[in-house]
């Protein structure tokens, strides 16, 4: 069995090649969503120290409690775009990431 057609197999009506390139998408969301993150806060941070309000501080603080949960449930998200799911997993999918 050659690689071309390794990646044309199907598992849950998609091709091994479709999966690879979701896992492969939410790997860097994930991945991109966590180091936007960290920069956006940490810029905020050094923006929130220049001013004397504590609704910034506030903010900061709120951002700041974004569970790795939430990063997870977006990426995973985006990476299942590209797959053909049916409906009912397409909408657990849906509920997860509003309730996330």
């Amino acid at each position: 069995m050659d690689q071309v057609s390794l990646f044309q197999m199907t598992f849950l009506d998609n091709t091994l090649g479709q999966w690879t390139a979701a896992l492969a998408i939410t790997l860097g969301a994930g991945l991109g969503l966590r180091i936007l993150s960290s920069v956006f806060l940490r810029r905020l941070r050094h923006l929130a120290q220049q001013t004397e309000t504590e609704l910034d501080d506030l903010i900061i603080e709120l951002l700041g409690k974004t569970k790795s949960l939430f990063i997870v449930i977006v990426a995973i998200w985006s990476g299942s775009l590209l797959l053909t799911l049916t409906p009912t997993v397409d909408r657990w999918i849906r509920h997860i990431l509003v309730v996330g």
